[in-house]
């Protein structure tokens, strides 16, 4: 039986970068490939969301053991992707991530996973700020969630939490496992990327 998932977020249309993001070289491999390790610590199955126009090229850098899932209704957003991806995974919890986050520290996964149980999920806040990206969730409720949002019109995560009961990591927490917060250095424009690049080639990684 599984217990822990992760999906990994890879629909969007990357409009910043102007490439695919998850697919960029990092360190030799694509950025989507460290994503899916540092998942892997603390999820038994791990999934990405991807759109119909970036399915296969994701298919061709995944391993086997690495399913994607196609967005039933491309450009929603992460809703889109958490609608069509949750119900196709079978654990109880569900860690999310961006296909751009190279340096997620599966610390923090582990924590965020130990303070979801007996809630809806748990999320961390930085600057007064939810990161639902990098939160994990009671996978059927966060589903129920995302149905109802998307019935209503609201198409942002945080609008899920209406629906949750959320607990939420302070900074302070966050920083203890992940003090650079490195899990949120995203690869969202080409000067983002340099930056990922020179810590990694610093050896900087967490």
């Amino acid at each position: 039986m599984v217990a822990r998932s992760g999906l990994i977020l890879a629909g969007g249309l990357s409009s910043r970068m102007g490439r695919e993001k998850g697919l960029i070289e990092l360190g030799g491999r694509a950025i989507v490939l460290w994503v899916v390790d540092r998942l892997s610590q603390n999820a038994e199955e791990i999934a990405v969301a991807t759109s119909p126009s970036n399915d296969a090229e994701y298919r061709r850098v995944l391993p086997a053991s690495v399913r994607t899932i196609v967005d039933r209704v491309p450009n929603q957003g992460p809703l889109g992707g958490w609608q069509s991806g949750l119900p196709a995974l079978r654990g109880e919890h569900v860690a999310i991530a961006p296909c751009d986050a190279p340096l997620y520290a599966p610390d923090l996964g582990r924590l965020l996973f130990a303070r979801a149980r007996g809630h809806d999920g748990a999320v961390p806040l930085l600057a007064g700020r939810y990161e639902p990206l990098h939160g994990v969730y009671d996978r059927a409720r966060l589903h129920g969630a995302v149905e109802r949002c998307l019935a209503e019109g609201r198409m942002r995560p945080i609008h899920t939490y209406a629906h949750l009961d959320i607990v939420r990591l302070e900074e302070s927490d966050v920083r203890a496992v992940d003090p650079p917060l490195a899990s949120f250095m995203n690869a969202n424009t080409p000067d983002d990327l340099e930056v990922l690049r020179a810590r990694v080639e610093r050896r900087q990684v967490s």
